[in-house]
């Protein structure tokens, strides 16, 4: 977070503390007054209940907001009254200690809910160490920074890499970067090593602290190079001849990242100003989070957030939240989400019935708030990374082949819907056997992610793309008309025989053969499919490196 952010998330908390000072002092009055009423009442242990309940809200929020000493006393004195219950369940004889608990909860007293909270805490430090999760990108061609001394160097890898989508802006020099880049932040710096011989890693650091990522490039691969772009923080290192499409699956690494949408989280919790608390400190690691108060209304939220994780107390009125993870766990959609509990809650043997009801973790309040927000993190992205693994080919990060079948059967029904133009694509590379003969399969990979990472940077965040098979791919473009879709393919084309490849000290280049087919009413998916694999095949029987349209009459 910037200064200015950090003023608001510093102010925004002390709003929530100031707030949670005034409500403890009516509960502590009130859990006085059910204490005052245990003698005169014949519902002893739902008093007790009450009270457990009352302790166990202030044991597990003291803590957080700003109060751990009045949180440990009354987490004591939690387990106490709990003792008291369990020996009223066993024993009818036995008759709660009026007094004594009266004289304990008189001992939480106003003192200990301090109206100053320690400076460390209002400017919440442990804020500066939040993971950071950008929020989603919307421009589709990244701006990258080539600085390097050689011009015409640079040019030709800026040439290149707009084959894939890139805009390439250049420098000669370190020491203007950065007035000059001030226009428009780059999504990474290419930085040419040779001409900063004189330059040690940490120097070349400090240039770059809390700029955009770096890229080292050189002529030579001598360690002392590789251990100054170490030490400046660079996320690879390239030697000339460049290899572009590795460069170039690089940037795609650093850029997916930047670009992935915010986690989206919801929180459970019957304590609006805890839950308003985790949501703050959440959100200022860049998540997206909603907070839902009612257990009942838990389903309905999970329909219209769509979060890919959630957080809930254990104890919650009404409904606890094992019994909710067993709710949730009931509808088929809901059986992957990671579910953490987020409560006072000690005793080990209650925190393992709590996981063994549907829970993936525990942790236990009062929680720092960076192990928090590192904690949610860790949990969304593996999430994400299993859903990935699902859906998407492992070489390419492309959808896979049911899956973009599914994507093509979603998009004829809306067309079909709507009546809007929606145009298939079946991708072959030509003379791909003979790459992988001559370069070998590794080469052979890296051909197929280059023309995977230059469909990714050329279509729209709305298409679909996916790895049919092999070397062959499939596109959905919807609400694409024959002609944008047929320039537009032709543009790809263009760009991968552009592509050089380098493989045993020698360049060479590979071309593609499309076929096309755009769909008009009541004709089916599979149909359109069709005619767009017959399309490809009439563009490699006519000697390949084209487009073909298929004809489709209307039914």
């Amino acid at each position: 977070m910037n200064s200015e952010e950090q003023a608001l998330f510093a102010r925004e908390m002390e709003t929530l503390r100031q707030g949670y000072r005034e409500r403890l002092v009516i509960q502590l009055k009130e859990l006085e007054e059910l204490a005052a009423s245990l003698p005169f009442n014949p519902k002893a242990l739902v008093i007790l209940e009450q009270l457990i309940h009352g302790l166990h809200k202030i044991a597990g929020g003291a803590g957080i907001f700003g109060m751990p000493e009045l949180g440990k006393k009354a987490k004591i004195l939690e387990i106490q009254v709990k003792g008291i219950r369990d020996r009223m369940l066993h024993s009818a004889q036995c008759t709660p200690p009026a007094g004594e608990l009266l004289s304990a909860i008189r001992s939480l007293t106003i003192q200990d809910i301090h109206p100053i909270i320690p400076q460390e805490e209002t400017s919440d430090p442990a804020m500066n160490n939040l993971p950071p999760l950008p929020a989603s990108a919307s421009n589709p061609d990244p701006h990258v920074l080539i600085l390097d001394a050689n011009a015409r160097a640079a040019k030709e890898l800026g040439l290149s890499l707009r084959n894939f989508g890139y805009i390439p802006r250049y420098m000669q020099s370190l020491f203007p970067e950065r007035e000059e880049t001030s226009e428009k932040e780059p999504a990474a710096v290419l930085l040419a090593m040779e001409g900063n011989e004189g330059r040690d890693g940490e120097e070349i650091r400090s240039l770059f602290q809390g700029r955009p990522p770096l890229i080292a490039i050189s002529d030579s691969s001598d360690f002392s190079l590789r251990l100054a772009a170490a030490r400046a923080g660079a996320r690879g290192f390239f030697t000339r001849p460049l290899d572009v499409p590795k460069i170039v699956d690089c940037l795609e690494q650093i850029i997916r990242k930047e670009e992935a949408s915010p986690y989206r989280v919801l929180i459970v919790d019957d304590d609006l100003l805890l839950a308003e608390h985790f949501r703050l400190v959440l959100e200022a690691s860049g998540m997206e989070v909603h907070t839902e108060s009612q257990p009942e209304k838990v389903l309905d939220r999970l329909s219209t957030v769509r979060p890919e994780i959630l957080l809930m107390d254990v104890h919650m009125e009404g409904c606890s939240g094992p019994e909710l993870a067993n709710i949730i766990r009931m509808e088929e959609e809901w059986v992957g989400i990671p579910i953490l509990y987020l409560s006072g809650e000690k005793d080990m043997n209650a925190q393992i019935r709590a996981l063994e009801s549907g829970g993936d973790d525990f942790i236990t309040k009062p929680v720092d708030n960076a192990y928090l927000a590192a904690t949610v993190s860790a949990h969304v992205s593996r999430a994400r990374r299993l859903s990935e693994l699902m859906a998407k080919d492992s070489l390419t990060g492309l959808l896979k082949h049911i899956r973009i079948k599914e994507a093509l059967e979603v998009e004829m029904s809306r067309s079909n819907r709507d009546g809007s133009s929606l145009c298939v694509i079946m991708l072959d590379l030509d003379h791909f056997k003979r790459v992988n003969d001559t370069w070998g399969h590794s080469v052979g990979d890296r051909v197929i992610k280059a023309l995977a990472h230059l469909l990714t940077r050329r279509l729209r965040r709305s298409d679909s793309i996916g790895r049919y098979g092999g070397e062959e791919f499939m596109v959905v473009l919807p609400g694409c008309g024959p002609e944008k879709a047929a320039a537009l393919m032709d543009e790809i084309r263009l760009n991968l025989k552009s592509i050089p490849f380098q493989a045993k000290g020698e360049s060479f280049t590979v071309t593609c053969s499309i076929g096309m087919a755009c769909s008009c009413l009541g004709v089916s998916a599979e149909e359109l499919l069709q005619a767009a694999d017959k399309a490809l095949y009439q563009a490699k029987a006519e000697g390949r490196d084209r487009i073909c349209m298929a004809p489709m009459p209307c039914t």
